[in-house]
């Protein structure tokens, strides 16, 4: 670069094209000289050291993590961050939940980015998105989805009702159950009559499980109770 005529001192600005570089640590130094570069007169400056990074952060490890179902209704919420060029401005980190940004409780370092809400979460599904900076101002950006739930599967006893009065010894027993957040998981669902375990004789599905007494059984008079567990895929 050439300085004007006859200038002995000012500022002047320069235009450096890095993109023959890769990303990497670059260092500078501008030299001046005083008339003649062959006279030797010259100053120059302290290394500077430029780093060049067009590569965005990288956002990874969601928790909870993609599709898992939480259960608890105030889950830690957040994501592993790195960079390997300029490094992540912690304070540029942004996180929301349901499209909602969260403005407080944030808890932000250069490794990660966390967020446990104040108030209980509503049950089903959930949205979060982590979107990171690097201080060459790079943007790298997480979204996914994960679920919150806590409570059992719902259970309704289609036949006979709880209390029902019936007129024969042989009745077919009929319970529902849905779980719309999680499902129910069929391979848990247990059926015991008067303390017997009779689910190896029971239709079972993904909403409902039938039961019919086997051939020659019958209930004696009285009070019968029917127990059924059952749990969700969460």
């Amino acid at each position: 670069y050439d300085n004007p005529p006859n200038v002995k001192s000012g500022t002047r600005v320069f235009s450096l094209d890095l993109t023959a570089f890769p990303t990497a640590t670059v260092t500078l130094r501008a030299c001046a000289w005083q008339g003649n570069p062959q006279a030797g007169l010259r100053g120059c400056s302290a290394l500077v050291r430029v780093i060049r990074d067009d590569v965005p952060p990288e956002v990874k490890t969601p928790f909870p993590s993609l599709f898992e179902f939480a259960r608890t209704r105030t889950p830690e919420i957040g994501a592993s961050l790195f960079d390997a060029g300029a490094g992540i401005d912690e304070a540029a980190t942004l996180l929301f939940v349901d499209g909602v940004e969260a403005a407080s409780g944030v808890v932000r370092t250069a490794e990660r980015v966390s967020f446990v809400p104040a108030e209980p979460m509503s049950q089903g599904q959930h949205r979060a998105l982590v979107v990171a900076f690097d201080r060459a101002g790079n943007r790298g950006e997480l979204e996914w989805t994960f679920f919150v739930d806590t409570e059992p599967p719902p259970l309704e006893h289609v036949f006979p009702l709880p209390g029902q009065y019936l007129d024969t010894n042989r009745p077919a027993f009929l319970v529902r159950f849905e779980d719309v957040v999680a499902g129910t998981d069929p391979a848990s669902v247990r059926l015991i009559l008067n303390q017997v375990e009779l689910t190896e004789l029971t239709a079972i599905g993904d909403r409902e499980a039938y039961l019919e007494l086997p051939e020659g059984v019958v209930l004696a008079e009285g009070p019968q109770t029917l127990q059924v567990a059952l749990a969700d895929r969460a």
